[in-house]
């Protein structure tokens, strides 16, 4: 952040046409208060984004960079983005995230952004690095579960002729 510091960021983009001003909108981590941390008067261009550290300093001073009131649980919790009349604008599902990776949506302005995590966070610049649906996709390569299928899954039966619940075990490894 702009002390040198490693905080937490929640990265905000405006995807219409149209200039939008976050004046009195609510950043907050609970559903219960949709206004836990309120935005000075800040007016994003179509296309413009901002970074807001979630950094527990609570500073809004428009002119140098804004501050929430909470930071971010790594195991997880939901964001909403509430407009200053009450309408919920976004809420982002609770996402568990290891160090030095973030979750976040390829370009806002595509008709189906895709969620998932980045390996290489980019705040402020778009996100255009490969995007991961799931950790997973990180594992070593180790054994894991691979595939399962409930009882009645066509194509498979035991050797007495039975439709069961099946779980396929792989060895990506050499």
């Amino acid at each position: 952040d702009d002390q040198g510091r490693l905080s937490d960021w929640i990265e905000i983009i405006n995807p219409t046409n149209e200039r939008v001003s976050l004046q009195d909108w609510g950043l907050s981590d609970t559903d219960t208060n949709p206004f836990k941390w309120v935005f000075p008067y800040r007016v994003l261009a179509p296309g413009e984004r901002i970074v807001v550290f979630a950094s527990n300093q609570d500073r809004t001073d428009p002119s140098q960079s804004l501050h929430t009131n909470f930071r971010l649980r790594a195991s997880g919790e939901p964001l909403l983005l509430t407009a200053n009349d009450g309408r919920l604008i976004d809420r982002v599902r609770p996402v568990s995230l290891p160090p030095d990776i973030s979750w976040g949506r390829t370009e806002a302005n595509t008709a189906t952004p895709i969620s998932g995590f980045f390996l290489v966070p980019t705040p402020g610049e778009p996100n255009t690095e490969a995007i991961y649906e799931s950790l997973d996709a990180l594992a070593p390569t180790t054994v894991r579960i691979n595939e399962i299928a409930m009882a009645g899954a066509q194509g498979l039966v035991d050797r007495d002729g039975h439709a069961n619940d099946w779980i396929e075990i792989f060895n990506p490894g050499t």
